[in-house]
Order: structure tokens, then sequence, then C-alpha cells
């Protein structure tokens, strides 16, 4: 016997022997019995035929390694695992990191201004310049050869309770088939007045304006020789502009597809 570390361990003697029993063939080592690190390995050696006559099996279990045990039996109709847990997973999208779409801002209301005509309440005045610009027009559309000419200007006015006057003051040269003439004007003209869509519109008009005009010693009235324009208010009917600093009416004719801008000044 010798010693391995502090056990004592048989020192096997040479030689084999067997008995003969009803059965499969063993040899015994004559040791072995009494030694117990011989009969610790000889039951590892057991676990370890286990094993391997184990392997040797049709329908048992097989390991295929430490963490991982897979049925032998069918598969068929089996569920898997990882599809299990991947069904009962709920997939999201991550949340997105792009920066919001810029979007134009709405294009700004403009609200239309409603126009009432109340840019045209005032006092005014047409000029001398304007009431020599006017009635050339007018004698333009005529028929008769004549030229007027004026020397004063014409107050007009526009109240903010609907009611206007019309007061031309100026003096007339009338010149009819090289025959000249002079003439005044007096009087006024005045009503009700109203403003839509641009236009203009008196009524209720009292017409006191007396027009007379004097020729080679013959007095005439100014309405036979433009028609009534000279004895009529000329803002009747008739279209305005307030984009400019004062507002401008467009006085009528004889012609009613001819109408004269006259811009008004404060009075």
């Amino acid at each position: 016997m010798s010693w391995f570390g502090s056990s004592p361990v048989s020192t096997p003697t040479v030689g084999w022997y067997h008995t003969h029993i009803d059965g499969p063939l063993m040899w015994h080592h004559p040791a072995m019995r009494s030694s117990p690190i011989t009969l610790a390995g000889l039951a590892g050696a057991l676990v370890v035929a286990g094993l391997l006559v184990g392997c040797g099996g049709g329908d048992s279990a097989v390991t295929i390694d430490s963490a991982t045990t897979v049925d032998a039996t069918d598969q068929t109709g089996a569920t898997s695992t990882d599809d299990t847990t991947a069904a009962a997973i709920e997939v999201t999208d991550p949340p997105s990191t792009d920066a919001p779409l810029e979007t134009d801002p709405p294009p700004p209301v403009t609200e239309v201004a409603v126009d009432d005509g109340s840019c045209l309440v005032g006092n005014w005045v047409v000029t001398e310049a304007e009431m020599n610009g006017f009635y050339g027009a007018v004698t333009s559309t005529l028929d008769a050869p004549i030229t007027i000419s004026v020397v004063g200007s014409a107050p007009l006015s526009f109240g903010a309770d609907g009611t206007y006057g019309w007061q031309p003051d100026f003096a007339l040269t009338v010149e009819v088939a090289g025959q000249r003439g002079t003439g005044v004007t007096a009087g006024t003209i005045t009503g009700n007045w109203s403003a839509v869509d641009g236009v203009v519109t008196t009524a209720s008009d009292v017409n006191a304006l007396t027009v007379s005009i004097t020729i080679g010693g013959t007095t005439v009235n100014g309405a036979d020789l433009t028609n009534g324009l000279l004895n009529s208010s000329p803002v009747n009917g008739v279209t305005y502009s307030c984009d400019g600093p004062t507002p401008v009416l467009d006085f009528k004719t004889a012609d009613p597809a001819v109408t004269v801008p006259v811009t008004l000044t404060p009075a």
C-alpha cells in the first residue's frame, strides 16, 4: 500500500481472476473492494456507461448543451417559444426625431372697407382751373360752335346728414359763332345725396340756380346754350374716387360717354 496525499491507496496486485456467474463475464481487480478511491472511480465509470447507453436509445431526450433541451419527439404542431414571445410583444414605432415640418402661415385676411362715400363729407371748392377744364370738355360735346371760360370758383358741400349744396360763383365769357358775350351765375342747387358702389346720386333737388348770358345786347338763358348743363347739378349720378389726398368727381358732359375728372379742394 502506498500513500496519495493523506489517503492510503492500495497497490494493485499483479494478476486477474474471474468467477463464473450466470450472466455476463465480469473481471475484478483484486484490490478494488478495499480502495475507496477505486470505488469512486468505478461509480463514475458506471455513470458514464449509463450515459453512453442512454445515447443509444430512440425516444428519450437528447441533451444538446447545458442551456437548451430539444424534445426529440414529433415537433409537428409545436409552438415556438420565440414566436409566442414575439406575438406577445407589441411593436411600436420609436418616437420620431425629425423636426416638425414648417408650414407657411395663412395669408392675412384683408378686410375690404365698405365704401359709403364718407370720404366725400366736407366743404369743398371746385377751383377756377377745374371749372375751365370742365367747360372746355362740355363745349367739345356740343353741336354748336361755342367756347366758355370762367373767372371764379364753385363751392360744393356734402353733409354727414345726407344733404348737399352746389353754389357756383363765377363770371362767364361766351363766344358763339364769332360773337362774344358775358354772363354770371347766381343761386344754388340743394338736395339729398348718397353713395353706393362708388357712385354719387342726388335726390329731392331744389334748383335755384340761374345763369344769364348777354350776347350782342341780347340776354339769353344759359341753359339754352349748353343743353341745361350750366343750370343743372354736375354731381348727380357720377362716379368718384377717394384714392388721392382729396376726392375726385367725374362730372358729366352733354355726352353720357364723356366725363371730366374734377378734383375737389378743401374750402
